[in-house]
């Protein structure tokens, strides 16, 4: 599912600005003519992977369709330089595993369930974490590689501890 949603992402980011040179033109006029001559300027491979994503596009849901267009009009919106700050993680993501790539996908589901407050706490702490000495934030990054590979029930025996240090007990 969560696959899914990134596919239709990247068909709207990288797709979606031309797809409408995929489809015939309903008026005559200057814009159609345009169209027509951006169209002609493209390779043959360039026509038919946007009728493809054209045709895919289509097929869609509208309520899809329409979300596709609003992420498209917003990265359209979006500075040169942000723009190809985009493209290069998702450049960066592409290069990863499927596996490595499900699990930064589920991640961000996490993420999203999270509270507004949640989501201000967890980017703060990263914001922390980066603005770290290297040494220190390896240091820590270490320690959470090791909390992640404990045992449950280890985990909740230091947990209690710490809880029991905390509360002065």
């Amino acid at each position: 599912m969560k696959s899914r949603i990134m596919r239709r992402t990247v068909i709207a980011l990288f797709g979606l600005g031309l797809l409408c040179l995929a489809a015939p033109a309903a008026a005559e006029g200057d814009a159609a003519a345009e169209r027509r001559a951006r169209w002609e300027q493209l390779s043959p491979e360039q026509q038919a992977r946007l009728q493809e994503r054209w045709k895919r596009f289509k097929q869609l849901p509208e309520a899809e369709r329409k979300a596709l267009l609003e992420r498209h009009r917003r990265f359209k919106q979006l500075s040169e330089e942000e723009r190809q700050r985009v493209r290069a993680a998702y450049s960066r993501f592409k290069r990863l595993g499927p596996g490595e790539r499900k699990r930064i996908q589920e991640n961000y589901g996490k993420f999203k369930r999270l509270s507004p407050k949640e989501r201000h706490q967890f980017r703060r702490m990263i914001r922390r974490i980066q603005n770290m000495p290297p040494e220190r934030r390896k240091n820590l990054l270490k320690k959470i590689r090791r909390w992640r590979n404990l045992p449950p029930d280890k985990r909740r025996e230091l947990l209690r501890r710490l809880r029991q240090r905390r509360n002065g007990q």
